[in-house]
């Protein structure tokens, strides 16, 4: 599966402008913080996943706020 995972931290940031034009299966949107790791849509997102699917992310700083938080995302 495709999916696409967009995250804003502010609700005047407007979702549309991440991963227009990507198609995919399904799509996880975020209203946090990116101090906050562990959104419940990023969990969500994590928990639904299988070898070879595919995740779409408009920029990494949208998924993690330093390569830290990467890491332990990817574990």
């Amino acid at each position: 599966m495709i999916f696409n995972y967009i995250r804003v931290s502010t609700i005047s940031q407007n979702t549309d402008q991440q991963l227009v034009d990507v198609p995919c299966d399904r799509i996880f949107t975020e209203h946090a913080t990116g101090k906050d790791v562990e959104g419940p849509q990023l969990q969500a997102m994590l928990s639904t996943l299988h070898s070879g699917d595919q995740v779409n992310i408009h920029e990494l700083s949208c998924l993690a706020r330093n390569t830290k938080d990467l890491l332990a995302i990817v574990e």
